[in-house]
């Protein structure tokens, strides 16, 4: 049983890791953000995450919008370019 446990630990770990490492979205000027608490699964196997997203207005004038890690939302604000904003 423990080690089932320690296994499921390590899975999840691993899957935390991976999940911080988002593709990067299109280069553009920041026009909105959003996020969203999100959850999975029912009561002992429950799993919560926030999704965070900004939306960038590229130069062609068109929009993107695309997910991004915490540190990236929280650096980025509206009217900043990206991905310059992402460098704190």
């Amino acid at each position: 049983m423990k080690r089932t446990l320690h296994l499921a630990a390590a899975g999840a770990c691993l899957a935390v890791l991976a999940g911080c490492s988002l593709p990067q979205g299109p280069p553009g000027v920041v026009i909105d953000k959003s996020r969203a608490y999100q959850c999975t699964g029912v009561r002992k196997n429950r799993t919560c995450t926030w999704s965070m997203h900004l939306t960038v207005r590229q130069e062609d004038g068109s929009t993107r919008r695309f997910r991004v890690s915490i540190p990236d939302y929280t650096h980025c604000v509206r009217g900043a370019r990206y991905p310059t904003c992402t460098n704190g």
